[in-house]
């Protein structure tokens, strides 16, 4: 839905509703950061851009690194013997 809104031209209300994903629902969505930050560049907000974009790698880096935890912590161990 996200991604429909933006292709759609609609960059207002993609704006929006990102605002209203990231503000209430996940701040931590790495994909909505990075496409925050694709309409903030298509704006010539050029500053809040990369400020946006370095948020949504570090969302996808503490994904990732969370994701990775979560699999070794429950991946059983198998015997050596």
């Amino acid at each position: 839905m996200l991604h429909a809104r933006y292709l759609s031209g609609d960059l207002k209300q993609a704006v929006s509703t990102l605002r209203h994903v990231l503000d209430n629902l996940d701040p931590t969505f790495a994909e909505a950061h990075l496409l925050m930050a694709q309409i903030q560049m298509q704006q010539g907000n050029f500053l809040n851009a990369q400020q946006v974009h370095m948020l949504g790698e570090k969302s996808a880096m503490l994904t990732a690194t969370a994701t990775t935890t979560k699999a070794t912590a429950t991946t059983p161990v198998e015997n050596a013997a």
